[in-house]
């Protein structure tokens, strides 16, 4: 996407990759041509915005699972040395 000086005046074209190549496509002048560079940049933001979001929820998942292997941990270690026993994923206290 960019403003290019052809014959001493300004035009969008917006680049098209087909295949290994890529095109030029011409997207107009003037008026309509702000327009369309206007809603392509707002698209780009949106774009951007989605990718620091979905960074951050990742970094959340990973806390959340760091903290889900410790509560797993603590909740394993108290329960046998409570005396219980896992029996095919349920706890289950031992017989004596």
């Amino acid at each position: 996407m960019a403003w290019e000086h052809r014959h001493g005046r300004l035009f969008y074209y917006r680049k098209v990759r087909e295949g290994n190549r890529i095109r030029s496509v011409y997207m107009g002048n003037g008026e309509s041509a702000l327009q369309c560079s206007a809603k392509v940049q707002a698209e780009h933001r949106c774009q951007q915005q989605g990718r620091v979001f979905k960074a951050s929820e990742n970094a959340i998942e990973m806390q959340l699972a760091a903290l889900d292997a410790e509560v797993s941990a603590i909740t394993k270690n108290t329960l046998t040395t409570a005396g219980f026993h896992q029996h095919k994923g349920t706890w289950r206290k031992k017989r004596h």
